[in-house]
């Protein structure tokens, strides 16, 4: 019986850092994505559309190296409607359409904001 106890506190211990892990995790890919949707905001407003290219570049390598990983961690759905977003606002990009890009630029960082939530590891999300 005691054994049996014993592998159960580890199993638990176990989950428990891996949950903290992935916890981070998610929130550092979080951090860079909204970094970046930001900065392509301003540089939107500003409609400087040559720094706005090289910001969409970096967002959309810095989505596919999240992608690697982020999938197994978070709610396929979530993904899918943030990967959704990203292609519309990288799409109006190429297009320099300011007034389609500033909303789907606030959608990516309310869904992006809303997978973080999710995934912080709180009372609330295990109950």
């Amino acid at each position: 019986m005691r054994k049996y106890l014993s592998g159960i506190a580890i199993l638990v211990i176990f989950i428990f850092i891996a949950a903290l892990m992935a916890s981070q995790e998610v929130s550092e890919s979080y951090q860079q994505l909204d970094t970046l949707l930001l900065e392509l905001r301003n540089e939107v407003l500003e409609e400087n559309w040559s720094s706005a290219k090289n910001t969409g570049e970096k967002l959309d390598l810095t989505w596919t190296q999240i992608m690697r990983y982020l999938p197994t961690l978070i709610d396929h759905s979530e993904v899918h409607d943030l990967e959704i977003r990203l292609a519309l606002i990288i799409t109006h990009l190429e297009y320099q359409k300011k007034d389609h890009l500033l909303p789907e630029i606030a959608v990516a960082r309310e869904l992006a904001s809303n997978i973080k939530e999710q995934e912080k590891l709180s009372l609330k999300n295990i109950f």
